[in-house]
């Protein structure tokens, strides 16, 4: 995960200058734009239990509402810890502890949220739904870039978060030997991430 975020990082301003257009434009409808992925996995999902009368399905799409909410609570801490400065307001990648809000990208730590638990309580068989899931989980990654929202290593950081929180909820539910616990606390310096797996 880290090597993934430092990997990203270092094309940060090349991706950029490829994907971004100059300057913000119109955040507001992008914004929502972006945010249209999530919601059709979360509608999709209910929509899908509901018409065929399945509660687990139902139960799963309650699932990844709790994990975007706790990935989204999660990326809240980071933006406020971290303060990095989004690409439609500087030049530079490196403008951290400025007061910004780019690092992680919320979007992309719902959508991969969401994504995750879906592709973790499916039968392995329904493949399709999960390339579908992360398809759109990827959608929005590639939308805040395409917005100018974000530094692409915003959106790893963001897919790498959301994942971690999926994989708690969907272990908490489930009787998995592997149990795996996420938590962000903030400290007076910033922000402590804790990540434990229990193999018993």
């Amino acid at each position: 995960m880290v090597l993934g975020i430092a990997a990203s990082y270092s094309v940060d301003g090349s991706v950029r200058d490829q994907v971004g257009p100059a300057g913000a434009v119109n955040a507001g409808a992008r914004s929502r734009r972006d945010a249209l992925p999530l919601a059709a996995m979360l509608a999709g999902t209910f929509a899908v239990g509901a018409l065929a009368g399945d509660h687990q399905l139902i139960g799963t799409g309650l699932d990844m509402g709790e994990a975007v909410v706790l990935s989204s609570l999660s990326a809240r801490v980071l933006k406020l810890a971290f303060g990095r400065q989004r690409p439609s307001q500087t030049t530079s990648k490196g403008r951290f502890g400025d007061g910004g809000d780019s690092f992680p990208s919320g979007h992309t730590t719902a959508a991969f949220a969401a994504a995750q638990v879906l592709a973790d309580e499916l039968p392995r068989q329904q493949w399709g739904w999960r390339w579908l899931a992360y398809g759109l989980a990827g959608a929005t990654a590639y939308g805040r870039l395409d917005s100018n929202a974000h530094w692409l290593s915003d959106t790893v950081a963001g897919a790498a978060l959301g994942i971690a929180s999926a994989r708690f909820v969907s272990n908490r539910r489930q009787d998995h030997a592997s149990r795996v616990s996420f938590s962000v606390a903030p400290t007076s310096g910033g922000a402590v991430v804790a990540f434990a797996i229990n193999t018993r």
